[in-house]
């Protein structure tokens, strides 16, 4: 490992800095995390919950469950120690060396905020002093930033499936990842309490890892992705389900990921998890044309049978009745497969 040059604004020192990734039943586990941390604690916590677009009240839920204030964040604000910044609504939460970033780039695992861009953004600012926690969630989002957090030398922290709602982001993790601790939620606090009040290590990068991560970082954000694709990536024959462009394959990624010229990333789940929704979202389509299909025909047979012309009234009452048969097979398969264990995730 290579010293990172200092002396310019964007590298100046910093301490320690926290980053909590979750989903689906994350709630407790991150409520019961944040009320061990001290009010002295000597580094921001950054805060990624899968919320999408929708308004969330959990910077204030968090204000109220410990001691440290709690906020949504805001574009280019200072990291502070001992305050909890939450990512807002659609928006990718983002750490540079002294502020926070707020990004509205392609979503990545089809969600944003996703986890993933805190972490590796906390990997490119701070390096060994980057600590990222992934607690309950489904699918893997934080497995790859939770890699590039370990490669810049920094602490992995996972909390116990046996403690989980929803044991995947976990799993995940714990697969793939180098993980320094596997904790129950009350503990993980406790030693982020520990860790943090010890001074913090050097700041030093491979440089290596550090050069790839700033591609995938910039693609992430939809600049230069044709740089990241090309340089750390194989073309590929599937489409993103985001924007259908072609989806390259991330060289050495595990488990696998993809990503498009747009820069969208996916990892192998919530690909299949995107896919699987937009099948249905396309099938769901095709019952509502299917059925207005059918409402037009039968209207048209009236019109016909008022004309007194019995042949075309019997053909529309034929289409009529094939278009409804076709939306109501439709329906069952659609429906198998929601409920006959067809949805991926």
């Amino acid at each position: 490992m290579e010293p990172r040059p200092s002396g310019t604004a964007d590298e100046t020192e910093t301490g320690w800095v926290v980053a909590i990734g979750t989903s689906t039943g994350g709630l407790a586990p991150l409520g019961a995390l944040i009320a061990q941390l001290p009010r002295e604690l000597a580094a921001p916590v950054l805060v990624v919950q899968h919320i999408g677009p929708y308004r969330s009240g959990l910077a204030a839920r968090l204000a109220g469950l410990g001691v440290l204030p709690a906020r949504e964040a805001c574009d280019g604000e200072p990291l502070r120690p001992g305050v909890v910044y939450v990512a807002p609504p659609d928006a990718h939460l983002l750490a540079g060396p002294q502020r926070l970033r707020l990004s509205h780039g392609p979503k990545v695992n089809h969600t944003r905020p996703a986890f993933d861009p805190l972490l590796r953004t906390c990997a490119l600012a701070h390096g060994p002093r980057a600590i990222g926690v992934v607690l309950s969630g489904r699918l893997d989002d934080g497995t790859a930033g939770l890699q590039d957090i370990k490669l810049c030398g920094g602490l992995a922290i996972v909390q116990d499936p046996g403690t989980a709602e929803a044991r995947e982001m976990p799993m995940s993790a714990l697969n793939n990842v180098a993980v320094d601790h596997c904790l129950p939620p009350e503990a993980i606090g406790q030693l982020l309490a520990r860790t943090v009040a010890q001074p913090p290590p050097p700041r030093q990068w491979p440089e290596a890892a550090v050069a790839r991560i700033r591609r995938e970082q910039a693609a992430s954000e939809g600049r230069d992705t044709m740089a990241f694709l090309c340089a750390d990536a194989e073309p590929g024959l599937q489409t993103c389900p985001d924007c259908g462009g072609t989806l390259w394959q991330v060289r050495g990624s595990r488990p696998p990921r993809y990503a498009c010229h747009t820069g969208h990333v996916f990892s192998l789940h919530a690909l299949a998890r995107a896919q699987y929704a937009e099948s249905e979202h396309v099938l769901r389509s095709a019952v509502r044309v299917l059925r207005e299909r059918a409402a037009l025909q039968r209207e048209l047979e009236a019109l016909e049978r008022q004309r007194r012309d019995a042949r075309a009234a019997l053909q529309a009452g034929h289409e009529a009745h094939a278009a409804r048969h076709q939306a109501d097979s439709l329906v069952r398969l659609i429906e198998r497969e929601e409920f006959g264990g067809g949805r991926p995730g």
